[in-house]
């Protein structure tokens, strides 16, 4: 696997004889890279690949690498990623600084390459020859290289080379210093300063020090001229809505002509110009005349653009906020729901003002904080049928018939009646000849401790994936799909567990309760009461961590829809938005 990246731009300078050229931390784009879109990528998340690259940017949330797999690492020679200097920075010499992650078994070497105007290779510096980190948790290792020769830098390739597919390698934080001034503009000269040596223009002449234009000798008139450079030569000259005149501030109100645009107002954002002898209002760049918009892409799909007071702004919807701007590092438009947390078992709604709210679940309430089951046995008379009580589980409730009691089958829910029944004592009407007998059934030491065991791994289940642990690692997967995928399938595996513990406990229940319906009342030992009990709290157990390990995995499914449409966004916006860095 062969890669190399192609990087300009002049940012700034830095301390000492090293003056910097070119700095990216990938944070909103490429910084002008070209190569195989499919080869590298921008990334903030762990690399997808299994047992190679890193897990997170070296700096920032995004770093570079190159993606090894089939079949990108089989021509990768044709692969490169090259990074050119712009004409203006002519030097010999150069130094190197980036952070690398070179994590992958299938890592061979990795090596800078550096080439002059002419397409020469200058020097080919291995630096490596296999993986550095053992795993995508390493901290990230800093290469700085100093690089002389006796000809003009132009070209700096990144290769790696790799055998096959485990060889993700990531760059990130990438600096590039011209070392000394390289060469200046005929007009400027080479000075040592307290930032390094750096080219500046003569007396007469301003610019970068590497483009030295000639500077008007005698100041212009700072409000009706400026000063024009044409054929070399540097003259002052009246702006258009000022007539003509020398422009010079030493002529004070006869620089120019008077203001020929007379009683003619502009907006703030816009200059009076002589258009065929008739002032006309111009708006300057970046600004629009009119009511209508008219930059494409400005404002994410969820905003509407208009002008105010002559520049175009991005509105949000009111069921949104944010800045509306369709742009890296802007907000754009997020819904207001996502100010909320509603928990598992409430909802966010807008009510009719487009405020958000939290709106909890049938048979949920609102404690002030968070959804909270409601107890409804706790208020008198809620089951209404005769011989009943009330049984409150997680989520629901439901009416019991009281002892030696049966449901009357044509009631239900809070209206379910029970009536009396002299053969079971359960509510069930059975043949006890033919269904059971005491002879039949295991003493009551074999059920006492049937599911003990269960319900309190169980319970563990609810501490394994409690809602803060989901939570942990909803942001360590940092919309990684597949992590996410992985975290829906554990859950769903222990919720079967549960729901097998439910209806063991459940078919125990039925053995109790038929043995209670098969025997005269007055003859059964107290103690197959308060085991059937026992065995209805154990079911009510099973049953809550159920819901609450299906909500958790409602939660991650939506998390997971709404990474798909992040990264589908963030592909739309990285097409509309990437450009060069401009000079």
């Amino acid at each position: 696997m062969i890669a190399a990246a192609i990087i300009f731009g002049l940012l700034g300078l830095v301390a000492g004889q090293n003056r910097l050229v070119y700095y990216c931390g990938f944070e909103n784009d490429l910084c002008g890279l070209s190569g195989n879109e499919n080869a590298w990528l921008r990334y903030n998340q762990k690399t997808p690949s299994f047992n190679t690259g890193p897990a997170l940017a070296y700096a920032g949330s995004y770093f570079v690498y190159f993606e090894s797999s089939d079949p990108n690492y089989q021509s990768s020679l044709n692969l490169p990623l090259s990074l050119t200097l712009p004409a203006n920075i002519s030097t010999s010499a150069v130094r190197l600084q980036f952070a690398l992650y070179a994590y992958g078994s299938s890592i061979k070497s990795f090596n800078v390459l550096i080439y002059d105007n002419s397409g020469v290779l200058l020097t080919n510096d291995q630096i490596l020859n296999s993986q550095i980190q053992m795993d995508s948790f390493s901290p990230w290792t800093i290469i700085n290289k100093t690089y002389t020769f006796s000809s003009i830098v132009r070209t700096v390739e990144f290769i790696v080379n790799a055998e096959k597919w485990l060889a993700d390698v990531a760059i990130d934080d990438l600096s590039i210093y011209a070392i000394g001034c390289g060469t200046c503009s005929i007009n400027g000269l080479c000075q040592n300063t307290t930032n390094g040596q750096q080219c500046v223009c003569r007396n007469g002449y301003v610019g970068d020090g590497y483009t030295c234009l000639p500077n008007c000798l005698s100041p212009c008139d700072p409000i009706k001229a400026t000063c024009v450079v044409s054929m070399g030569v540097a003259s002052c000259q009246c702006l258009p809505q000022y007539g003509s005149g020398s422009g010079l501030a030493s002529a004070g109100n006869s620089s120019c002509s008077i203001n020929m645009c007379g009683s003619t107002q502009c907006s703030p954002y816009a200059d009076c110009v002589m258009d065929s002898g008739v002032p006309v209002c111009k708006c300057r760049p970046g600004f629009v005349c009119g009511a209508n918009c008219v930059t494409q892409g400005l404002c994410s799909n969820r905003a509407t653009c208009s002008v105010v007071n002559g520049l175009e702004t991005c509105i949000c919807g009111m069921e949104y906020f944010g800045d509306g701007l369709n742009a890296p590092g802007s907000t754009g438009c997020k819904s207001k729901c996502d100010l909320l947390n509603c928990g598992l078992y409430g909802r966010c709604v807008l009510n009719s003002s487009y405020a958000a709210t939290c709106q909890c679940n049938d048979n949920f309430m609102n404690n002030g904080t968070y959804c909270v089951d409601i107890n409804e046995c706790l208020t008198p008379g809620w089951c209404r049928g005769a011989n009943t009580y009330c049984s409150n589980s997680f989520g629901g409730f439901s009416c019991e018939c009281m002892n030696n009691f049966a449901p009357d089958m044509q009631t239900s829910g809070r209206n379910r009646s029970c009536s009396i029944n002299q053969q079971c004592a359960l509510g069930k009407t059975c043949d006890c000849n033919n269904i059971i007998s005491p002879i039949t059934v295991p003493p009551i030491s074999f059920f006492n401790n049937v599911n003990d065991a269960n319900q309190n791994i169980a319970r563990q289940f609810l501490d394994i994936w409690s809602s803060q642990n989901v939570k942990l690692y909803c942001k360590m997967a940092k919309c990684n799909l597949k992590m996410l995928e992985e975290l829906i399938a554990n859950i769903t595996a222990y919720t079967s567990q549960t729901n097998v513990m439910m209806n063991n406990a459940n078919m125990a229940i039925m053995v109790v309760r038929d043995f209670i319906n098969c025997n005269p009342y007055e003859m059964l030992d107290p103690a197959w009461w308060s085991l059937y009990k026992k065995l209805n709290d154990q079911l009510i157990t099973f049953k809550q961590v159920s819901i609450d390990l299906d909500m958790k995995v409602i939660l991650l499914k939506q998390e997971s829809a709404r990474c798909e449409e992040v990264n589908s966004n963030w592909f739309r916006r990285a097409l509309e938005w990437f450009s060069p860095v401009q000079y």
